[in-house]
């Protein structure tokens, strides 16, 4: 597993610091590291296991990437802008999130603000799992708020 702390101070705290400050708080910062370390183990897994089409260490998939795009950034011109920002001047793909941990980290943020849901508390294991539960994973996702999910987002709190 990846350092913990250095995601969140080297990869999300520095793409949250380049969005409209409605998207950034210290609920998202633990957030997507809560999401980094449920998805892909910390950043152990930048494919699906199982052959399944979730990249990147957030573990998207290509048409959540996609709509995300159509959909919302398409109509959300300052943030299209940091999208393609982070996507290192060429057009943002989903082939990028699994390399590029900034563009990733971006796209993971703005699946969260598609929701009209307010965000947990900062502090709040529980709440993050559910959250993302509902959000991210959903009710079709294999992931389940259960302790060993609340263990995670106790680590990404503490880190």
């Amino acid at each position: 597993m990846t350092n913990l702390t250095q995601v969140k101070n080297s990869i999300i705290q520095p793409v949250l610091d380049t969005l409209p400050s409605a998207l950034t708080s210290p609920a998202a910062l633990n957030l997507l590291a809560y999401t980094f370390l449920a998805e892909s183990g910390g950043g152990e897994y930048v494919t699906q296991l199982g052959g399944g089409p979730a990249l990147g260490p957030f573990q998207m998939e290509p048409a959540t990437h996609d709509d995300c795009w159509r959909n919302y950034l398409d109509y959300e011109p300052v943030l299209a802008d940091a999208g393609r920002r982070l996507a290192c001047g060429s057009a943002p793909t989903a082939q990028q999130l699994a390399g590029n941990w900034l563009y990733a980290a971006f796209m993971c943020r703005i699946k969260y603000a598609r929701s009209p849901l307010s965000l947990p508390a900062a502090n709040d294991a529980a709440g993050l799992v559910a959250y993302w539960k509902q959000i991210y994973n959903s009710a079709l996702g294999a992931g389940a708020a259960d302790t060993a999910h609340a263990a995670l987002a106790e680590q990404a709190i503490a880190a």
